[in-house]
């Protein structure tokens, strides 16, 4: 009897660009990025109007060059977003203890991690977005 022929071997998956056959295209793989991330939560914002500021608890979520804040979070995702931080080059990230403050040109936010290494997660998260914007 003839030995049945062995199938060839699967090419790994890949991420890159597919030709018209749908097949990856080799050496053109999508990079991973190696950006930091910074995790979802809960932070202390300091409000700002006329004559009074207080601290307001907000959930915030790094996405791309902007951190949007909201009000509320179900347990499944956020809700009633407030506003949004937008980075630019021109941003400057300073952290003191559990609070970030985050220069833009036009304001000086603060925010206030529940611990040190949220902090600490977030800011190296949001230096790195601001070298790269």
């Amino acid at each position: 009897a003839a030995a049945a022929a062995a199938a060839p071997a699967a090419a790994p998956a890949t991420e890159g660009a597919a030709n018209s056959n749908n097949a990856p295209v080799l050496g053109r793989e999508r990079t991973v990025s190696r950006r930091p991330q910074a995790t979802p939560g809960w932070f202390m914002k300091m409000g700002r109007m006329v004559g009074f500021s207080a601290q307001q608890r907000r959930y915030l979520v790094l996405k791309g060059n902007q951190i949007l804040y909201f009000k509320t979070f179900d347990g499944a995702r956020p809700s009633d977003q407030k506003g949004a931080i937008k980075l630019t080059r021109d941003t400057t990230i300073e952290q003191k203890g559990t609070r970030i403050y985050i220069h833009t040109p036009d304001r000086t936010w603060d925010i206030t991690a529940a611990t040190q290494k949220v902090a600490d997660e977030w800011t190296n998260a949001l230096q790195a977005v601001v070298k790269t914007v």
